[in-house]
């Protein structure tokens, strides 16, 4: 292998042990305890206050639920006709009638 060809391929190597450890570095980083992160707060009025809100939400999809769906018109009867397949193609060789001109011209060769 040439000189040149092994460094760069020391180069390349290089490089990707560096993203590597960049990687590395930030997915430790992402293992934090989440006290160490800023947590949003949210004060108990405001909390029962959503909990009133996503209660009633419920108790109003339970109320579609429970109705009965519109009764629903009655929908025509699908017919479906399929047409007619087409008549087949005639199935005779025309290849017995080349010969003919082939002769003809041969016939005029000899005059």
């Amino acid at each position: 292998m040439a000189r040149k060809h092994a460094f760069f391929i020391v180069v390349l190597l290089a490089a990707a042990a560096l993203a590597g450890f960049v990687a590395l570095a930030r997915t430790a980083d992402l293992a934090q305890p989440a006290a160490a992160t800023a947590t949003p707060t949210l004060s108990q009025s405001a909390l029962e206050a959503r909990l009133r809100d996503l209660d009633r939400f419920e108790a109003k999809l339970r109320k579609q639920l429970a109705a009965k769906p519109a009764a629903r018109a009655a929908l025509p009867a699908t017919v479906i006709t399929r047409a007619a397949a087409p008549a087949p193609a005639a199935a005779y060789d025309d290849d017995e009638h080349e010969d003919e001109d082939e002769d003809e011209e041969h016939e005029d060769d000899d005059d």
